[in-house]
């Protein structure tokens, strides 16, 4: 699995986006299968982290989850206005 950045060519949103496509489909494929094999306990070896180490799939997927929720917080506290929703509506009248 090749982690570099990629070339400058291919870093364009649209391409951002398809690699974004391709990544979500094949984490898709494999929590799939862990889910329909209830395999959420089952370990497997990360070879690529130093020294490789050992994880459960639902340990990994709890970790993209919670990582996913803190990384949207983050953006919504980015925000000039706090929350998009609430810009929206004052800017319409709500």
């Amino acid at each position: 699995m090749d982690m570099s950045e990629p070339p400058k060519s291919q870093r364009s949103p649209k391409a951002m986006l398809q690699r974004l496509e391709k990544t979500d489909a094949e984490l898709h494929r494999i929590l799939g299968g862990v889910r329909n094999r209830s395999a959420w306990d089952d370990t497997f070896v990360d070879a690529l982290c130093e020294p490789a180490e050992t994880f459960t799939f639902g340990g990994v997927f709890a970790h993209i989850m919670t990582f996913n929720a803190h990384r949207r917080l983050m953006a919504l506290d980015a925000l000039p206005a706090g929350r998009p929703n609430r810009r929206f509506r004052r800017s319409h009248g709500e």
